[in-house]
């Protein structure tokens, strides 16, 4: 057995191929990282939202004091 090392092999798409024709890639193996996902972001805290404001002063305070495991109305 051979340990040499040498150029993967990339069959391309025909669509892959046209585009390499082109020139808007310029090797093969940039075809496989055309559809990579992009840096992973961090996310942003929520922002609270708005209260609404034709609630009693009742209503109010049963939202406020919803315990957790209710979740978001």
């Amino acid at each position: 057995m051979s340990k040499t090392h040498g150029r993967r092999v990339v069959r391309l798409s025909r669509v892959d191929a046209q585009r390499l024709e082109r020139g808007e890639i310029e090797y093969a193996e940039q075809a496989l990282h055309i559809s990579d996902a992009g840096p992973v972001l961090s996310r942003k805290s929520a922002i609270e939202p708005p209260k609404p404001v034709n609630l009693s002063p009742h209503e109010r305070e049963l939202i406020n004091n919803i315990p957790p495991h209710f979740g978001k109305i």
